[in-house]
């Protein structure tokens, strides 16, 4: 049964404007992406099912009926394109502050983008852009947050990396986990140019200071030495030479 918006937007923020919840689409963040220029930042779109469901880097997200949390919210900052980096992060750490403040489960964000779990995945954040005609500046940002909430049984390799909220927490309520996240970000948004979502990533972080393999090519093995204000890596390689990379360069997998 999809989320019911009323009751939702009465429990949230002020800064988030209209929400609007469907039954089942093809994806809040296109559904979202068609219609930005007529609706205002702070817009909510909910599904309860996604039939085309996306994650990074073009791979799908499964968004089975009534399993998962999936919503995309519309954002009309004065922002370069760098700053989707920014966005990213913070999103991800309004969805582990809202399951560790909720469940008390110490969650992970595999950089820059996966919500994790002893390893396994448990949701991610996709943050698409549009850009104005002349391409130098940002017209909107539509970040979506996708969360694996309710027992599902996973295709294969997903049944490998993939896990859900409910396999390690009782009485999950996914009304509550919508509500805690989207509270979480409008808070971190609203102070992005101060960066307080800056010390909670490095805290929630899997790979800071961490060895990792970067799948580059060719791949190799560096040590993350930081995580810098924009989101980006600064590792050491074997060599001891350092190189500074972002999520759209490369992937990363722990080693």
């Amino acid at each position: 049964m999809k989320i019911d918006a009323k009751k939702l937007k009465n429990n949230l923020d002020s800064f988030y404007t209209i929400v609007e919840s469907y039954q089942s689409i093809s994806s809040t963040n296109d559904l979202l992406k068609e219609v930005a220029s007529s609706f205002p930042e702070g817009t909510i779109f909910l599904a309860n099912e996604q039939s085309k469901g996306k994650g990074r880097n073009g791979r799908d997200f499964l968004s089975q009926a009534d399993k998962g949390l999936y919503m995309s919210v519309l954002l009309k900052p004065q922002f370069d394109i760098k700053t989707s980096l920014t966005i990213t992060a913070c999103a991800a750490v309004s969805v582990a502050k809202a399951i560790e403040t909720l469940y008390h489960k110490q969650i992970q964000i595999k950089w820059i983008n996966d919500i994790t779990y002893k390893q396994k995945k448990l949701g991610g954040i996709l943050v698409e852009s549009g850009l104005q005609a002349n391409q130098s500046q940002v017209d909107y940002f539509v970040v979506g947050i996708g969360i694996n909430v309710y027992k599902q049984d996973f295709p294969e390799p997903l049944n490998e990396i993939a896990s859900t909220l409910e396999a390690h927490i009782k009485n999950v309520d996914r009304f509550a986990l919508a509500v805690a996240i989207l509270n979480n970000f409008a808070t971190l948004y609203a102070s992005l140019a101060q960066n307080t979502w800056y010390e909670p990533y490095l805290r929630f972080s899997s790979v800071y200071h961490a060895s990792i393999k970067v799948l580059a090519n060719p791949p190799y093995d560096a040590y993350v030495e930081n995580i810098d204000p924009y989101g980006q890596l600064h590792v050491i390689k074997e060599d001891q030479t350092r190189e500074i990379i972002n999520s759209g360069e490369i992937s990363i997998r722990l080693k």
